[in-house]
């Protein structure tokens, strides 16, 4: 993965229906597409999976974001307004 170790930072903000709506549906189906575009098992950093109890999660989020080739973001008019978020993009877009 030339540098990387995960393929996707899958972002979106964890409240009321999105949360179970990411990990029920989207989650599984972008799993599926990129496997057949792949042809390998992506390696898609989802924070449940990716953040420890204990773990101060704003450094492992950062870590896991920097080491991931692609930011795929669920959006919404609240999640664009928080800094950490507008933040995570900036450094993305950045070469």
């Amino acid at each position: 993965m030339s540098g990387y170790q995960f393929d996707v930072f899958l972002s979106y903000r964890r409240a009321g229906t999105v949360l179970p709506w990411v990990h029920n549906h989207f989650h599984r189906m972008l799993v599926k597409c990129l496997t057949d575009e792949l042809e390998r098992r992506p390696e898609i950093f989802i924070d449940v999976d990716g953040v420890e109890v204990g773990d101060h999660w704003p450094d492992t989020l950062a870590q896991a974001h920097s080491r991931s080739r692609l930011l795929v973001g669920g959006m919404d008019s609240v999640l664009f307004r928080l800094s950490l978020v507008r933040r995570g993009m900036a450094q993305h877009a950045a070469p």
